[in-house]
């Protein structure tokens, strides 16, 4: 008690009533002027980087006076509904004779016009030998066409590859329902029979109108929608809960071990049966029952894919093996952000909360962007070949509609950051708070909703500042893709330019993960001080160069405390949802391992908002003990929590021993 009290009275001494004569002492070990607040409500906290607050609401007040010229200007039923070769929505507009054209589109000629027509095809015929045998246009606007009309009888031509070629008709190709617009599977087949008719007939051939681009991004929407429901179930739900249960276990020290080795002994099994589960399926669409529904190609890459998992489930197996040791210090500092998580219980819904602010936030800028896309000016061009000239109707943007949308894409990377900073903070708050409680035994007088209260009104210009940092780098990384994009269509094949493009690209990269690491510890360092970003930037990169080793240390079992829970995360939901998709889905679906691919990602991104509570927890409590060492050196703190006493000097001692180990 009396230690206690003399801690107690040093403490208050250094923490005098006014904000900037607080005395504390730097990391370098000199007297300085840091103000401590993480637990003193004498002094008041300041907004801080206010004009970054400013810009932001700036973009986003741009953002919204975009969306309300789109709606003025544009319609979004102009990329969700197909238009007939002459300019009528099908669905909406009707016929001459006044009968409503029906909802579906199919492509009718080589320039890409199309028609409305009742249902998509689901057969191919390449082999026509009547005009019934293909999808025409009305007759009335084929005698408008030159080449359909036989010379002789002065009628519309009875031949299928006159109708073809002079653009009056379409062969019927088995297509799939991608939002009402019939697509094919590939162009390629088609083009290529086109041009042979075109070569027995004596014309030219004709070169691609379409990209095969085009129709992927088709198939990929298609496989969305018709999946959705499974995708929102299995993997997004599926992920949260795992997320969410992996919370609550880990957030009880007495479990925490458990859960940790559990997820470690699990994970090379988990990648073992994904193994199989390739393996299998390739075995099975090898078989006769399967002839000519998947390609070689897709065979392969299940059969390459099988032995990859199984060479990753023994290399993990390895690795684990290797890094037990550090598997166990890692359930030391994961006990010691257990215990903050399990005192403030109301940040396990800050995942809940950012996950609503990121749907508000990408269905917001979707629907914006797409109304932006609808305000293109229609311009007819036309399309020659076979001898025939057919017109068509293609659109354009101006120069200043162009810019707009590279400045909706870089409000969307500064708006998502900025969702993540101001969370980083938010958490950052609760955990400081509750390290500098001094009897939590009482509980601690924080929650989420008081912290990001907080967090909003004094730090949301230094979450600004510090996302518009990582929106910057990302953005520069779009425009340098884009680069490459144009270079490629234009067809210039200089390696040299693409590897300077390539390297700028990886060098981008590497900026991004610093500012993220400098931007997470600047965070909570703003948590706990109340500084500036620039001033936190400064004090957190003192504090981690003058521990260094320590930051070192903790930063890799951190890694294996949480990577293998979040891996497993992925893992099984995402194989749940494969085979969900397989059982009910698989017949319709043009390519299951995109919608797999598109789980995984959302897994990991849903896994890495619940995980990351545990994450900044130990990044917080962390720099929250070696201010605390820092500030009380001699005198001994009251602030230090025993699980975390334990792991430091567990850590200290290893690394003690692996130097004195290595000196022999």
């Amino acid at each position: 008690m009396r230690n206690k009290n003399r801690r107690e009275r040093s403490y208050k001494s250094q923490s005098v009533s006014s904000y900037e004569d607080s005395f504390s002492t730097d990391v370098s070990g000199e007297t300085g002027n840091k103000s401590f607040i993480g637990n003193i409500d004498d002094l008041e906290r300041r907004p801080t980087d206010p004009l970054f607050t400013l810009v932001l609401l700036g973009v986003w007040a741009a953002v919204i006076w975009i969306g309300f010229y789109s709606v003025e200007n544009g319609d979004i039923n102009v990329l969700l509904r197909g238009k007939d070769y002459n300019g009528r929505e099908c669905g909406v507009d009707y016929h001459d004779d006044g009968s409503l054209l029906p909802e579906k589109w199919y492509v009718t000629d080589f320039a890409g016009n199309g028609k409305c027509i009742e249902k998509c095809p689901k057969e191919t015929e390449f082999d026509p030998q009547t005009a019934d045998d293909l999808i025409c246009k009305d007759a009335s606007d084929i005698f408008g066409l030159e080449g359909c009309i036989d010379p002789e009888s002065g009628n519309i031509t009875t031949n299928a590859l006159g109708l073809i070629l002079c653009g009056g008709c379409m062969y019927e190709m088995r297509t799939y329902d991608v939002m009402n617009f019939c697509l094919p599977g590939t162009f390629h087949e088609l083009y290529a029979t086109i041009n042979k008719a075109a070569n027995e007939t004596g014309f030219d051939e004709v070169d691609y109108f379409f990209d095969d681009k085009f129709l992927y991004v088709g198939k990929f929407a298609r496989d969305l929608v018709t999946s959705w429901k499974i995708i929102l179930i299995s993997g997004i739900g599926g992920s949260s809960v795992l997320g969410f249960l992996y919370l609550v276990l880990l957030r009880l020290p007495v479990l925490s071990s458990l859960t940790i080795w559990a997820s470690v002994c699990l994970m090379p099994f988990t990648l073992a049966i994904g193994g199989l589960m390739c393996g299998e399926l390739s075995t099975r669409w090898s078989s006769s029952e399967y002839d000519n529904v998947y390609s070689d190609t897709s065979l392969k890459f299940l059969s390459y894919t099988s032995y990859g998992l199984y060479f990753l489930a023994l290399l993990c197996a390895m690795l684990l093996i290797y890094l037990r040791k550090r598997i166990g210090l890692a359930i030391g500092i994961t006990k010691a952000a257990a215990k903050s998580v399990s005192d403030v219980p109301s940040t396990l819904l800050h995942p809940f909360a950012q996950l609503l602010f990121f749907g508000l936030t990408v269905g917001g800028w979707a629907y914006i962007t797409m109304l932006l896309a609808s305000t293109g000016n229609p311009v007819e061009k036309s399309a020659s070949a076979f001898g025939q000239s057919i017109s068509f109707t293609t659109y354009q943007f101006d120069q200043s509609t162009k810019y707009w949308f590279w400045f909706l894409l870089f409000s969307f990377f500064w708006t998502s950051e900025f969702i993540l900073a101001i969370g980083e903070i938010t958490l950052s708050l609760c955990f400081s708070k509750w390290y500098f409680t001094e009897d939590r035994q009482y509980g601690v007088e924080t929650n989420l909703c008081s912290a990001s209260v907080t967090a909003m009104f004094y730090h949301s210009g230094t979450a600004a500042i510090g996302s518009l940092l990582i929106a910057t780098t990302q953005f520069a990384r779009s425009i340098l893709l884009w680069i490459q994009t144009q270079l490629n269509k234009s067809g210039v094949d200089n390696k040299f330019t693409q590897c300077i493009l390539s390297c700028f690209q990886c060098c981008f990269c590497v900026l991004e993960r610093c500012l993220k690491f400098i931007n997470k510890n600047a965070y909570t360092h703003t948590a706990i001080f109340g500084y500036s970003f620039c001033k936190s930037s400064y004090e957190a990169f003192q504090l981690i160069l003058h521990n260094a080793v320590r930051f070192a240390a903790i930063g890799v079992v951190q890694e294996v405390a949480v990577v293998f829970c979040r891996l497993f995360i992925v893992a099984g939901t995402t194989l749940l949802t494969a085979y969900v998709l397989l059982l009910y889905k698989g017949d319709q679906l043009y390519s299951l391992f995109s919608m797999v691919a598109v789980v995984a990602v959302l897994s990991w991104f849903i896994s890495s908002m619940f995980i990351g509570i545990f994450c900044n927890a130990i990044t917080t409590v962390t720099q929250c003990f070696l201010v605390d060492e820092e500030m009380f050196k001699g005198i001994g703190s009251m602030y230090v929590p025993p699980e975390l006493e334990r792991f430091i000097l567990s850590l200290d001692s290893d690394d003690e021993s692996s130097s004195s180990h290595y000196y022999n």
